[in-house]
């Protein structure tokens, strides 16, 4: 019988002793949802304290953006104590001056494996370090706290808040081989098995191109409204769509690296076509640097959101975290296979700490999807 996720929060003077709390009652499998500080009230004595918002393994609703929406019960059972050993602290022969507690080069190690810049992995646990103390042996605890500093360094954007409340049309752009009409495919279906949405998908090409797209054949399994339109004609038929169904999402084609022409054609289109989110695929396989040419070169088109593409085949996202960290764009969604409906995840800040630095074994953490 699988065991129930508990949902809970700890308070605790500072970051640090809230984290030990979380780890000591709900275990190495603890996920970090929500971290905020309360302020004292005026009538009392007591400090302002750090609120830790953990569950027990991933909430069944991760995937639809924050997991808690109401307080957590209360618990009267005590806080064991600290998980401790005997290692002194040693000096790391991967990243040097600093010296660390063995637990800390422990997650050190796995950070460099997963292919994180070995100068963020070293400013980040000598911050750790600070905050945590040498005595502190625990890596879950280690990782915990680096998790929370990742969360406030990836800017991330939910984007299906809006689409249940008003009609939206979405554009899905990229370069070629980067999943992306698998994912309006996957797009599609959350708009329509999860939120209840009648989609129209539109893929921006001759009505008569040959061989007919393969996304056709999966909206007719579907049964959802499709059309083939040429790029001039896509505005009146988002607007005679848009009557008829829900949601709209557009397969618009890769625009070629330095073709300005092609650029400044759908750069028009697209905001004639009034659309509600631009979605950029990269794949995440791809160098940090090439990543960042792709989405400089499609800033024509003014992306909303990046949607990164077959997570399943690169070591989490350690590589591509160069890349997200410096990137003026939120993340909104994430695949990591081809199945469809299912190899896709809307973003969460825990989800994508834990993607980044790994669950602690040695294998890339797995997401989970719809």
């Amino acid at each position: 019988m699988i065991a129930p996720i508990r949902i809970k929060s700890f308070r605790a003077r500072n970051l640090a002793d809230a984290l030990r709390k979380v780890r000591t009652e709900l275990g190495p499998d603890a996920i970090i949802l929500d971290t905020k500080q309360t302020q004292r009230s005026r009538f009392s004595w007591s400090r302002d304290q750090i609120e830790v918002t953990a569950s027990s393994g991933p909430p069944p609703d991760t995937q639809l953006g924050p997991a808690l929406d109401e307080p957590s019960p209360p618990s009267d059972e005590p806080i064991a104590a600290e998980i401790k050993t005997d290692h002194p602290p040693v000096e790391s022969p991967l990243l040097e001056p600093a010296p660390y507690p063995l637990c800390f080069i422990q997650v050190g190690a796995e950070l460099l494996k997963r292919e994180l810049p070995r100068d963020r992995v070293d400013s980040w646990l000598k911050e750790a370090l600070s905050a945590l103390g040498s005595d502190d042996r625990d890596p879950w605890v280690v990782r915990a706290y680096l998790a929370q500093m990742l969360r406030r360094e990836i800017s991330i954007d939910p984007p299906t808040r809006s689409w249940a409340h008003e009609k939206s049309t979405v554009a899905v752009v990229g370069p070629p081989g980067h999943g992306k009409s698998s994912a309006v495919a996957k797009l599609a279906s959350i708009a329509s098995l999860h939120l209840g949405l009648q989609p129209l998908v539109i893929s921006c090409v001759h009505a008569s191109a040959l061989p007919r797209p393969r996304l056709a054949d999966y909206c007719d399994l579907m049964e959802w409204n499709y059309e083939q339109v040429d790029a001039p004609k896509l505005a009146s038929a988002i607007a005679s769509g848009i009557d008829h169904c829900d949601w709209v999402v557009l397969d618009i084609p890769s625009i070629p690296l330095g073709d300005i022409e092609s650029m400044e054609m759908w750069r028009s289109i697209l905001q004639e076509s009034q659309i509600t989110q631009t979605h950029l695929t990269i794949n995440a396989t791809t160098g940090a640097t090439h990543a960042q040419r792709l989405l400089d070169w499609y800033q024509g088109v003014s992306p909303s959101h990046l949607l990164i593409t077959h997570l399943d085949e690169a070591l989490g996202l350690g590589g591509f975290y160069p890349f997200l960290s410096s990137a003026k764009l939120p993340l909104g969604f994430a695949t990591f296979g081809p199945d469809i409906p299912n190899d896709i995840v809307e973003s969460d800040s825990s989800l994508i700490a834990q993607w980044i630095l790994g669950s602690g074994d040695d294998g890339a953490s797995e997401p989970i999807g719809y």
